[in-house]
């Protein structure tokens, strides 16, 4: 439930392209500083705040703290709401969760900084690309569905799994 509210949230298809999208505007922020109510962010299409020089100093912006608290009220009003038993029956939290998986784009963000002055944003792109495909490299390999692909399993009880 948590993938599909901050994808809906940040208008993604992947957790991972929400470090891409533009940041929240300035003015925005300015007037959020004034009314946080009435200029929070919003529930669809929202932005994130990349200003920080570290993921923490980023994830400690108010704006940042705004949408944590949205996503987790969202995330509670559906569980509280929920009768057909989906959900674990232990609450959740939902603002650590929240943060947990926000902080993972906070990092995103200050890795797709430039490493050097004069580095193309292209050359960004797709060192973000390839540190993203190398950390994900070593799980592909290890499991059961990958061995049954590459056909080593025979034993019958483990090919039903699949």
């Amino acid at each position: 439930m948590t993938r599909e509210l901050l994808h809906e949230a940040f208008h993604v298809a992947r957790s991972f392209h929400i470090f891409t999208r533009r940041a929240v505007d300035p003015e925005r922020l300015k007037m959020f500083e004034k009314d946080p109510v009435t200029n929070g962010p919003k529930r669809r299409n929202t932005r994130f705040d990349k200003r920080g020089a570290t993921p923490t100093a980023i994830m400690e912006s108010s704006w940042n703290q705004a949408v944590i608290l949205m996503l987790a009220n969202e995330a509670h009003f559906i569980f509280t709401n929920c009768r057909d038993g989906r959900f674990r029956r232990k609450e959740l939290d939902w603002k650590r969760l929240f943060h947990d998986r926000l902080m993972v784009v906070a990092r995103d963000v200050i890795a797709s900084l430039p490493q050097r002055p004069d580095e193309p944003l292209t050359e960004r792109l797709i060192r973000m690309n390839e540190n993203h495909i190398n950390k994900n490299e070593p799980s592909r390999h290890n499991g059961i569905p990958y061995l049954v692909g590459r056909n080593t399993i025979h034993d019958p009880t483990l090919m039903k799994l699949y």
